[in-house]
């Protein structure tokens, strides 16, 4: 495991805690002063255990995301989504792969996507359960109608995340099938000399 992952673990799980933190305040009552409160003079110890739940956290909402967005209505909605953004060539992406795989830069290229995805698909997961309980905080403290904008704006703020996230994973498919499609070919290519040559009638050329 390289540090990049490690990295993108930790962006995940540091998600994960702002939302688990919100659902305390919510559920207990307090408030960010309150917990703040009780935090001083531990701030080594609340640091070194925030990066190691973040870290932990963060391999949890991978996994639990990557399940929850290959779903069937969803994994189709990301489908058509990815497919649509394709044909509006808004990011260019065809392009990059194009000069990438000019380059030889394959496997950075394939290291590149799959982190977009890791990145997006995690950050999907955590923005909805932050608006979800963001929301709900809101509309308890401060009213319905504000917690119900907060919620709308969130909403917006989730699909943004998912079309990056469908975006990201339509290049993968585009590039695993170039890729399948390139090295399918040599295969194929390089058993033709191992068939057995026969002749027309049946027999067998003398070697």
């Amino acid at each position: 495991m390289n540090a990049a992952v490690v990295v993108e673990f930790l962006v995940a799980g540091v998600g994960a805690l702002a939302w688990i933190a919100l659902g305390i305040l919510l559920a207990t009552g307090s408030t960010p002063v309150d917990i703040l409160a009780h935090a001083r003079g531990w701030e080594q110890l609340a640091t070194v255990v925030t990066l190691a739940a973040a870290y932990t956290l963060g391999v949890f909402v991978d996994r639990l995301a990557d399940c929850l967005l290959s779903l069937g209505p969803v994994s189709r909605l990301a489908r058509h989504v990815g497919g649509g953004l394709a044909k509006l060539d808004l990011f260019h992406e065809a392009h990059r792969i194009q000069v990438l795989v000019a380059e030889k830069r394959a496997s950075f290229l394939l290291d590149h996507i799959r982190s977009g995805i890791r990145v997006a698909r995690a950050t999907t997961l955590n923005v909805f359960l932050a608006v979800v309980f963001g929301a709900l905080l809101v509309g308890r403290n401060s009213g319905f109608p504000l917690g119900l904008a907060v919620f709308v704006l969130g909403f917006l703020l989730v699909s943004v995340c998912f079309l990056m996230y469908a975006d990201a994973e339509h290049v993968f498919r585009g590039f695993a099938k170039r890729a399948a499609d390139k090295y399918a070919r040599p295969a194929k290519a390089s058993a033709r000399p191992h068939e057995s040559a026969e002749l027309p009638s049946g027999g067998t050329r003398e070697q």
